[in-house]
């Protein structure tokens, strides 16, 4: 079997391992430099030709797309239409993600809970609403397209969500994501990553997991791409686990053929856990990132398995097998992130206990030495029998690894 994974970040880094435990080669495009259990081949996630020719090529028998951009551009119809097995969402379903509207609406239509909202497609009108008491404060601005995780705001008055408004819409802070945005409701409460695989019909959950968004201790700072994440059945009880499959999973996965098409894929459900009940944030149509590198981790099922099932309409009778314990990784990041950061600062690796694993993401290798080359530099990961054991074998390990102006926080997974 040769299996290519698309992207090149930790989440890609995890699911290369995953699938090279299963058996068979992995390639990877563009992957990065610490992916050692795959073949790399620089080429973007965008050029579709081009990978197209590379999986024609190689023999390429299955592919595995890790990031929203190239789903949301239409890589699996394209792959598709040519013969190509590929896993991840259709384009049109693919739009959860990459249109904040559309799935706005989409939960209103069919009483998918979420958080009150009103859509904007001029700047003057939404701050005419701001400004004239139709919000409550805190409030929460979101760009309506992909904005690399960092496209949602959150406002605590009046002057700072309506600098925010003219930041998205006229000063193009986040490019064409903020053309349109939308304004809710800040919703209180513990978030939650819910990521299930779907055939279509049947779907399969991961285990429930918590990303860490801010970049400081405490939930401080502004927004990233995830600084950490903890996945571990203890975070909710079957009650609230029945709730979000009958209420959010299942209503997304049997409505959306009745006026859409198919999904199939990963469905992931960003979540807030409020007094009423769970919430969604958001849906993502891909593997979350750090989430995943917990979850494949922790599986003690066969990724390549799952995947092959989902593609082929055989998750009705299946479920997946998980290791004991909590799953719990750290990303180590430049000093600056998720602002401007410095590149090329040498990685230095001690040591590092059995039961960890480096997936490395902003790296590249130089003389047989590791460097820095992005703003999250890596994701170790590590399992232990519950948070507090899985934080004390990570962390340990985590004091083994340096480059010049490191940051990390200390707090993954102390907060359940």
């Amino acid at each position: 079997m040769r299996t290519l994974i698309l992207g090149s970040g930790g989440r890609e880094h995890a699911l290369v391992y995953g699938i090279k435990r299963d058996g068979g080669e992995v390639f990877a495009i563009p992957g990065n430099d610490g992916m050692e259990e795959a073949i790399c081949e620089n080429i973007g996630v965008g050029e579709f030709e081009k990978i197209y020719d590379f999986i024609k090529r190689e023999g390429i028998d299955l592919v595995i797309v890790g990031p929203e951009n190239p789903l949301v551009e239409g890589i699996v119809d394209f792959m598709e239409d040519r013969g190509v097995k590929i896993f991840g969402p259709s384009k049109v379903a693919s739009q959860l993600e990459g249109s904040k509207i559309f799935a706005k609406n989409f939960m209103s239509e069919y009483g998918i809970p979420t958080a009150k909202f009103e859509v904007y497609d001029s700047s003057k009108r939404a701050i005419s609403d701001i400004e004239g008491g139709k919000f409550s404060f805190p409030v929460v601005l979101k760009c309506d397209g992909l904005a690399a995780g960092k496209g949602v705001v959150i406002s605590n008055d009046k002057k700072g969500a309506i600098s925010i408004v003219l930041d998205m819409m006229e000063r193009k802070v986040f490019k064409d994501a903020g053309e349109k945005i939308v304004v809710e409701e800040f919703l209180e409460g513990k978030e939650l990553s819910y990521m299930v695989i779907s055939d279509g019909e049947n779907f399969v959950p991961f285990v429930p997991s918590r990303d860490h968004k801010k970049v400081f201790d405490g939930e401080r700072g502004p927004n990233t791409g995830g600084m950490g994440a903890i996945a571990w059945e203890s975070l909710i009880d079957d009650e609230v686990k029945r709730e979000i499959e009958e209420k959010i999973i299942k209503p997304v996965i049997r409505n959306f053929p009745r006026k859409y098409c198919e999904y199939r894929g990963v469905l992931y459900a960003g979540l807030m856990l409020t007094r009423e009940g769970p919430k969604v944030l958001e849906f993502n149509c891909r593997f979350g990132d750090p989430e995943t590198q917990p979850e494949i981790f922790k599986m003690d099922s066969s990724l390549l398995e799952v995947i092959e099932r989902s593609i082929d309409g055989k998750l009705g009778d299946f479920s997946i097998k998980w290791k004991k314990g909590c799953s719990l990784c750290v990303v180590l990041a430049s000093s600056g992130y998720p602002g401007k950061y410095e590149k090329g600062k040498e990685i230095m690796v001690g040591n590092l206990d059995e039961d960890v694993k480096v997936f490395y993401a902003g790296v590249e290798k130089r003389g047989g030495k590791y460097f820095t080359s992005g703003g999250r530099v890596l994701s170790l990961t590590g399992i232990g029998t519950d948070s507090e054991d899985a934080r004390k074998k990570v962390y340990s390990n985590v004091e083994k690894i340096y480059f010049e102006g490191v940051h990390f926080r200390w707090d993954i997974g102390e907060i359940i």
